[in-house]
């Protein structure tokens, strides 16, 4: 392949691009192809990325609310547990433990509602997760409980309504588990403060007290859970070997593998179905080529009879494919990445806040979601490209040149 005979090749080609076509339809199917790549570009890439961005919140609330990882140590004794806890500080003294009692409990303020009660240690757990954000008010649980006249409890926004109480309120908690002689623990709580999540059932479900006072309240000195933050990511791997046998180590992933399983799986069908914008651009661009090709038959006989070889008429039609997919795939990408970049760095399309739980539309541009983009694109132009390419090259120049006559 020579550089004169390609380069000849795509002036061609440019050449019944620009040139105005004697079959109308051709010239619309063109315009109707170049549009659908681009607008199937641009769909996709707004909705991979803003996708993206909406799992990446979600992903942010549940870490701000989970520990990376949890260990369950209900089956070991007080004093196991204290040994346990006092190894792994001593082992791997960089990451962050708390002691955690978990138990669903009722709750009775002007109404009823079972809960997902936690005991806490206030100091620890404030700067171990990121509650902060979320609270009504600045203030978490007092750290020292001999500095508050009663228990303080910070419920869950929606819990809060549904019991019907409000920060300074009181509520009556009743553990039935632990019911004994026809009597059940009952601890009066003070509402110290409300937390607005917006994600799973944390606002609807969860409320925390401090750990000493979930200790006296069930008359348990042990803890059920305890709650690690590591950065290290084999953290999992090298606490697991220091653990006795039936207590697991679980990761915050394994807690809602479902959720992101399901955004995974979403994203994927997003990205198949909005191709499907794309795929029919691809056969509105084989059509319009085989008008063309019709079109521009006797004038292909002529520049055959003149020497064209096949291979170059096969490259010409081929170009003319990409050029028309290409111009709608680049304005596909210039007129959706720069904006998709704006929003993500600079946020300027906002979110009603009566219908959604965070203020600006979140958007997350992945190169490997854009790169992907792409390559269907490169795949679908250039298949749409073969069909039309392959029948110039079964012309007759004698037969294409009888048209004219």
């Amino acid at each position: 392949m020579s550089r004169q005979s390609l380069k000849t090749d795509f002036l061609i080609a440019f050449r019944y691009f620009r040139t105005r076509r004697k079959v109308g339809m051709a010239s619309a199917t063109s315009l109707i192809t170049l549009v659908g790549v681009a607008v199937g570009t641009i769909a996709i890439l707004v909705s991979l990325s803003v996708l993206n961005g909406f799992k990446d919140v979600i992903t942010q609330r549940t870490r701000d609310m989970e520990p990376d990882l949890k260990i369950h140590v209900r089956s070991l004794t007080a004093d196991e547990q204290k040994d346990l806890l006092e190894d792994l500080v001593n082992q791997f003294p960089e990451n962050t433990y708390m002691p955690v009692m978990e138990r669903k409990v009722i709750a009775s303020g002007a109404k009823q509602r079972l809960i997902q009660l936690k005991g806490v240690q206030p100091h620890t757990f404030d700067s171990m997760m990121g509650i902060s954000p979320y609270l009504a008010y600045q203030d978490f649980l007092t750290n020292d409980i001999t500095q508050t006249d009663f228990p303080e409890i910070i419920l869950g926004s929606s819990l809060a309504y549904g019991l019907g109480v409000t920060v300074g309120d009181t509520v009556t908690l009743i553990s039935p588990v632990d019911i004994e002689s026809f009597s059940a623990p009952v601890l009066k709580a003070i509402v110290k403060n409300t937390f607005d999540v917006d994600v799973f059932n944390y606002d609807d479900m969860l409320g925390f007290i401090h750990l000493l006072d979930m200790q006296y309240f069930l008359d348990d000195p042990g803890w059920h859970e305890m709650y690690i933050r590591s950065a290290d990511p084999d953290a999992r791997a090298k606490i697991s070997s220091l653990l006795p046998d039936g207590v697991p180590c679980i990761p915050w992933q394994e807690e809602h593998r479902e959720l992101f399983a399901a955004m995974e799986m979403e994203k994927k069908g997003t990205f198949l179905v909005l191709n499907l914008i794309i795929l029919l651009a691809g056969f509105n661009l084989v059509s319009s080529l085989v008008m063309l090709l019709l079109e521009k038959k006797w004038e292909i006989g002529i520049l055959k009879s003149m020497g064209l070889r096949d291979r170059d008429a096969f490259r010409i039609y081929f170009i003319l494919s990409w050029i028309t997919g290409g111009i709608g795939m680049l304005i596909g990408l210039l007129g959706s990445l720069p904006l998709l970049l704006w929003q993500q760095f600079r946020p300027f399309v906002k979110l009603p806040q009566d219908v959604y739980f965070i203020t600006y539309l979140p958007v997350r541009v992945m190169l490997s979601d854009v790169i992907l983009t792409v390559l269907v694109l490169i795949v679908i132009i250039s298949l749409a490209g073969l069909l039309p390419a392959r029948q110039s090259v079964k012309l007759k120049p004698l037969d294409s040149i009888k048209v004219k006559m």
